[in-house]
């Protein structure tokens, strides 16, 4: 890892250096993850393992410097550079909370199977996903999501395409068949309201996690499902 600081100068202006263990800034440049889709080039004296970086942290949380005979380099802007992300998706938790799908240290149909168990309808209602256009917006899509509101127990799941024009198409998954009547399952998106589907609409968490991760890897729903398209133009929720 690479460790930075920012401090005042000898005029009193800040400014952010690199630390460097003491000796010239020789051999060849160090690529270090800085951020999402962020690198920056540093000397092989700039990278730091985990216990020194440690100790290097206390000493300035006690003294409010870095200690002796560590070294100062004032960053260069120019070393900081774009790099290819390692992941593909973004996600989201009730309607905000926008993350990278990275699984969080587990595979992603672990932690796709793990987040929709939690759903519980109190706490957490909704969850999406997405192919990302724009790392620096998570919120950018090309049009295609899929989402799943409720609990583990009962969820609904829709998935949305782009349209022609631009406004774009939502559609309620279901299990084959057509039921009789007007859709009478209530499921909970948020504390006060609802959305109200037909009982073959209704899925389990790991009946999700499937069609979630098949979206994941291929960008499609399996066809083993039917496709209920939403009136966008109507309200698509009630009160609870």
């Amino acid at each position: 890892m690479t460790i930075r600081v920012r401090q005042p100068d000898p005029h009193g202006t800040l400014r952010l250096y690199t630390v460097g263990r003491p000796g010239a800034h020789a051999g060849s440049p160090v690529t270090i993850p800085i951020g999402p889709g962020q690198a920056t080039l540093v000397s092989p004296n700039e990278v730091f393992g985990l216990d020194e970086a440690a100790a290097i942290f206390y000493t300035y949380y006690l003294t409010n410097a870095v200690a002796q005979p560590y070294q100062l380099r004032e960053t260069n802007p120019e070393d900081v550079f774009r790099v290819p992300l390692p992941w593909s998706h973004a996600e989201s938790f009730n309607g905000g909370e926008y993350r990278y799908l990275t699984g969080r240290g587990k595979s992603i149909p672990e932690h796709l199977s793990e987040i929709l168990h939690e759903a519980d309808g109190k706490r957490r209602y909704t969850y999406s996903i997405w192919r990302m256009t724009n790392p620096d917006d998570l919120r950018d899509h090309d049009g295609y999501f899929i989402q799943a509101g409720g609990s583990a127990r009962q969820l609904t799941i829709e998935f949305a395409v782009p349209a022609a024009e631009g406004s774009g198409r939502l559609f309620t998954l279901g299990h084959r068949g057509t039921p009789a009547g007007e859709p009478t399952v209530l499921i909970p998106i948020n504390s006060k309201r609802a959305v109200r589907v037909f009982s073959n609409e209704v899925f389990t968490a790991d009946e999700a996690a499937a069609i979630f991760d098949t979206y994941y890897r291929t960008g499609e729903i399996p066809d083993t499902y039917t496709r209920r398209e939403l009136d966008l133009s109507t309200e698509l929720s009630e009160p609870r």
